[in-house]
C-alpha cells in the first residue's frame, strides 16, 4: 500500500532521537550515521517479484512487478506497473 507517509532523512546529530522511527544501535551508532536512509515497496501479491531494473525518470520511480499463474508449469500470469515518488516512496 502507498502511504502518504514522508522519510525522515537525517543523521544521529541532527534528529531527535525521542522520535518512533528506525534508530541506529545506539552501542554502534556515531555522529554522522543515517538514521532513516529510504523507503520500500511491500509487494501485496504472493509470489510478486519485481522483474526489471527499477528506472528512475522526473522524480519517479518505474517498476513493473509479475505476478506468476497458479500452475507452475504454466506461461500465465499478470503484471502491474508501479509509479512511485522516488524521494518518498509514496503517490507522485
Amino acid at each position: 500500500m502507498i502511504t502518504a507517509n514522508t522519510p525522515v532523512w537525517g543523521t544521529v546529530d541532527d534528529v531527535d532521537t525521542d522520535q518512533s522511527y528506525p534508530q541506529p544501535d545506539p552501542g554502534s551508532a556515531t555522529v554522522g550515521d543515517t538514521v532513516h536512509a529510504g523507503w520500500y515497496l511491500d509487494l501485496p501479491n504472493t509470489g510478486e517479484m519485481v522483474v526489471s531494473d527499477v528506472i528512475i525518470r522526473d522524480g519517479k520511480a518505474l517498476v513493473i512487478s509479475f505476478t506468476p499463474g497458479k500452475d507452475p508449469c504454466g506461461s500465465s500470469g499478470s503484471s502491474i506497473f508501479h509509479a512511485l515518488d522516488a524521494c518518498t516512496g509514496g503517490r507522485p
